[in-house]
């Protein structure tokens, strides 16, 4: 197997012997992705049945659909997204033209999680390779059939070898940062994305983190708590709670704590087909330290509620345990899992204040059905991304920029967006057969030069 340098050194040779992709091309390489992706469909399932034990249904929806329907985005908006975008003319540069050229930036490294490690890790791949990079693919080593399943996927795909998979673990993810990419795009925690992050500093190379953080989900008592308590249950039920944007803790007021205790559980009780953990269509956590962290993480409340878990199937029940302090250890750090902290407030005012001390999150959910509060919401929090009265929805309209802010990550990516992303934007100006305005600014200076000068200052 080549090491990464080597496999960098070979990437590098062909990104500068071969010209850009055209659009056709890359049209096509799309089409050649969708179709490798339907044809290996079952054997991405049957991946990602053996590393999370996801159900073939939530396989289809949350990792394959996903994907295919970037992909059909792509290929329908390619043609827009490339064409050169003309831009307005001051009246101080007049007599020239100028527009933004969008070119592929080079060589892109993107490192993919485990969580969801067909769709984060083929996902941006869909815009690096719409914006004509060359790209080496690194796969999360803790879903490791997966990885094999998107390395013999994505070999089959390009053949010229415009796209290449390293497969490896943390030293090898950590090896490919020091290279001299031209980007480096980062999905996973806030503790490795600050060693990317570092890493790339050494060679000034644009990063891409998409990180995650303590997405509040917020309910107005205006709003229907059976559907609040319903929508929020299938949010943590999903991928069991393994989501960078899933609701990580919940507020409300303190009025309606006990009933949405009783119909979170409910619904998880309905969402389990009230068979527990002996669901099949129930994902389990990753492996043993995660499991043993959320266990550990749970044990340090003091609820009487019991954590309903299966320590040789790696599995945990959603739960949803009422905390009365900020500082309590479910508070200090993403969950990652399905456990649900509740918190209440008497007013609004103790609700932002405890919010604006918070790192900024990847998502927020608000769910009411009074504007003025929603309003409020908006104006005093900062997240990456907002959902209101559902939740994760915003990651899934490819219009919509999807991305962190601040400890939550740094860049934008889904569609037109994520195609930015992978592109220098390139600045043309282009002077007419006009006489050129810098004449005027030019030596000698005369008292005519003086005067325009001195309108342009006041005016312009």
């Amino acid at each position: 197997m080549q090491s990464p340098r080597d496999s960098f050194i070979e990437l590098e040779d062909l990104y500068l012997k071969q010209k850009p992709s055209s659009y056709n091309e890359r049209i096509q390489q799309l089409k050649s992705l969708e179709d490798a992706i339907l044809n290996y469909r079952t054997a991405i399932r049957s991946a990602l049945k053996q590393d999370l034990l996801k159900s073939e249904f939530e396989a289809d929806t949350t990792e394959i659909f996903m994907v295919l329907s970037e992909i059909r985005h792509a290929i329908n908006n390619l043609h827009h997204w490339m064409r050169a975008q003309h831009v307005e003319t001051p009246l101080t540069l007049a007599g020239t033209s100028s527009y933004i050229l969008y070119e592929p930036k080079g060589l892109i490294l993107i490192i993919a999680p485990w969580n969801y490690p067909f769709a984060l890790c083929v996902s941006p791949l869909i815009y690096a390779i719409a914006a004509g990079n060359f790209v080496i693919v690194k796969p999360s080593e803790h879903a490791r059939y997966t990885a094999q399943i998107v390395s013999e996927l994505l070999n089959s795909v390009f053949k010229n070898k415009q796209v290449k998979v390293i497969v490896g673990d943390a030293e090898t993810a950590s090896a490919l940062t020091k290279l001299p990419f031209h980007h480096i795009f980062f999905t996973g925690s806030v503790e490795v994305g600050k060693k990317v992050l570092k890493a790339a500093a050494d060679n000034l190379v644009q990063v891409t983190l998409e990180l995650g953080g303590k997405s509040p989900t917020i309910i107005d008592s205006s709003f229907d708590l059976n559907i609040a308590a319903k929508r929020i249950a299938f949010a943590k039920f999903i991928n069991a709670g393994q989501t960078c944007i899933a609701p990580d803790f919940v507020l409300m007021h303190k009025s309606i704590l006990d009933q949405f205790c009783k119909l979170f559980s409910y619904h998880i009780d309905l969402l389990l087909e009230n068979k527990g953990l002996e669901c099949d269509h129930y994902v389990r956590i990753v492996n043993q330290h995660h499991f043993d962290r959320l266990v550990q993480l749970f044990n340090t409340q003091d609820s009487t509620e019991a954590l309903v878990y299966d320590k040789v199937k790696l599995m945990i029940k959603p739960i949803a345990i009422p905390i009365t302090d900020w500082n309590h250890p479910l508070m200090k750090t993403e969950i990652f899992g399905p456990i649900l902290p509740l918190l209440t407030f008497d007013d609004e005012s103790e609700l932002f204040s405890n919010l604006s001390k918070m790192d900024r999150p990847l998502n927020l959910y608000v769910f009411s059905e009074h504007q003025g509060f929603i309003n409020n919401v908006m104006k005093k929090t900062r997240s990456g991304g907002v959902t209101i009265n559902e939740c994760l929805l915003n990651y899934c309209n490819n219009y919509l920029p999807f991305g962190g802010d601040q400890h939550s990550g740094m860049g934008k990516t889904h569609g037109q967006f994520g195609f930015n992303l992978f592109s220098h934007q390139r600045a043309i100006t282009k002077q007419s057969f006009l006489p050129s305005v810098a004449n005027m600014f030019t030596p000698p200076y005369s008292k005519m030069k003086v005067r325009i000068k001195n309108f342009l200052i006041k005016y312009f």
